[in-house]
């Protein structure tokens, strides 16, 4: 009899136990910086920040202030030059309405025909 209390109450205790602490353990392997269940794991490429900006990006604030269009290409040019290059083969540098450069400081909406 006092066998058979054991094959009952020890799988019974383990349950107890293991159940609550695997729970656990799929929480916090979900903790890191991305989605799922590997998220600890996995860490996202830097291009991805900027796809994904309220789960990776984490913004630089050691840059305060209001500046205007040109201050920022002028920054961009030594900070992040491809992106520069970028704006101006792109059709915000010189936009066929004539009405000057789009910066990101500037409303795009103005510019849509």
């Amino acid at each position: 009899m006092r066998q058979r209390v054991r094959y009952i109450y020890i799988p019974l205790l383990l349950l107890a136990v293991l159940v609550p602490s695997g729970y656990y353990f799929v929480e916090w392997s979900k903790g890191g910086e991305g989605d799922g269940l590997y998220s600890r794991q996995w860490q996202p490429v830097e291009g991805f920040g900027y796809w994904h900006p309220d789960q990776f990006y984490q913004s630089v604030e050691s840059i305060s202030g209001e500046f205007e269009g040109r201050e920022c290409v002028t920054c961009h040019e030594s900070v992040t030059p491809g992106i520069v290059a970028d704006w101006r083969a792109s059709g915000h540098s010189q936009p066929a309405s004539g009405e000057g450069p789009i910066y990101c400081s500037r409303p795009q909406e103005k510019f849509r025909s």
